[in-house]
């Protein structure tokens, strides 16, 4: 396996276990963790911000979408869809990441085309896609709890209505009920 360079760097420059941490949240990369310290991760219900996931490709979409806003939205998110690519080269093309990619990726294309992008519609499509390649992931944990936190997070996202307001104090209660019914 070749080794990734920013790992090494991240290893030189934090000490343990927060090199680990940082390898992990943005790797997805266990191997240096010490069995103790994933063990106090799963103990404290927090094992996940270590797993690769939609969040991951989300915040590449927005950093890469800001970065180039000012080209455009159709350059933003072609930049945006290269980029989801070589992320998933560089992390590796686990079941969430594929997942996540493709989703990713498919809200860009709307983008580009000026479409409405169905989350519930774009999850099945890019579960559909990932198990005509790969037929065995129907049997991978990984892929299951994917796609049905997805589901989740998507059929959740309805209850909560869309409040816009100036007033903070709204705004704040919004963010509260939005992050309580997602949890």
């Amino acid at each position: 396996m070749i080794e990734n360079p920013f790992v090494l760097v991240l290893n030189s420059l934090l000490p343990e276990p927060q090199a680990s941490l940082l390898n992990g949240m943005l790797f997805g990369i266990r191997a240096d963790m010490s069995y103790s310290f994933y063990q106090a991760l799963q103990v404290t219900g927090v094992l996940h911000v270590i797993a690769l996931s939609g969040m991951n490709i989300s915040i590449l979409i927005d950093i890469v979408g800001k970065l180039l806003y000012p080209f455009g939205k159709k350059i933003s998110a072609v930049f945006s869809i290269i980029f989801i690519i070589g992320f998933v080269i560089f992390v590796g093309a686990s079941p969430t990441v594929v997942r996540a990619a493709i989703m990713g990726s498919m809200g860009l294309v709307a983008i580009i085309f000026g479409k409405r992008y169905w989350s519930l519609l774009a999850l099945f499509l890019a579960s559909g896609v990932m198990l005509l390649f790969r037929p065995d992931w129907i049997y991978d944990i990984s892929f299951q709890l994917s796609f049905l936190a997805t589901v989740g997070i998507i059929l959740a996202n309805k209850v909560v209505k869309r409040e816009f307001s100036k007033r903070w104090s709204k705004q704040l209660i919004y963010a509260f009920k939005e992050n309580l019914v997602m949890t």
